[in-house]
């Protein structure tokens, strides 16, 4: 049956991997994609890996964070013993690797805050950098500059930021990520017509080549 429900009865390119059962779900793992299966609704909830940020124990449970339009968004699966827990724990960790804030090395999550990621030998990186999962600023308001004029102002006041910064700060990460965010919270403040990803590729990507 979990087999049917990640293939699409053998119409979609997708191998089942493991299913773990819990009280509210039965949760799925495919190749591509974490499926949970509402058990009352029988309502099918599918997140592809590398749309998930991380995951982690929590009080009763385990919760999936998962990447969102308005930045990380948590979802709770309730447990009722220690070894659904550790089922669905080692359900998900065979998968880690594939997730936005984890790598192949990565085997241990040690709580529902973010991934131990070694940040030490990314290419073109050079300091270590401290633990930093991305989009976990997304959600403090950040008053505008009252220097800012229009919404140009605003792209060139954060491309001058980027620029210098430096990957030499063991922050470097976390700078880029708060940069990225009030560009984004900034800008319907000044203007809505452009969207937050334009926003973020002037301001950011071209700012980043010189770190």
């Amino acid at each position: 049956k979990a087999q049917k429900i990640v293939t699409g009865g053998e119409s979609l390119d997708d191998v089942y991997i493991g299913h773990v059962n819990i009280p509210s779900h039965l949760i799925i793992s495919s190749d591509q994609c974490l499926w949970a299966i509402d058990r009352q609704s029988r309502e099918p909830w599918c997140v592809n890996w590398d749309e998930i940020s991380h995951f982690g124990r929590m009080s009763g449970g385990i919760r999936v964070v998962v990447f969102s339009q308005t930045g990380l968004k948590p979802y709770g699966f309730l447990v009722d013993t220690p070894s659904e827990s550790a089922a669905l724990f080692e359900l998900l960790s065979m998968q880690s690797g594939k997730m936005g804030n984890s790598s192949s090395n990565v085997s241990q999550v040690h709580n529902s805050q973010g991934v131990d990621v070694e940040l030490g030998d990314i290419p073109g990186i050079r300091t270590k950098q401290v633990n930093h999962v991305f989009g976990s600023c997304n959600h403090a308001k950040v008053k505008l500059s009252g220097t800012v004029k229009d919404e140009i102002d605003l792209i060139e006041q954060c491309f001058g930021r980027v620029k210098h910064l430096s990957s030499e700060s063991p922050t470097f990460f976390g700078a880029v990520d708060q940069e990225a965010w009030s560009l984004v919270n900034c800008w319907g403040q000044v203007f809505s017509g452009l969207s937050s990803r334009r926003c973020i590729a002037a301001g950011i990507i071209n700012g980043t080549g010189n770190a």
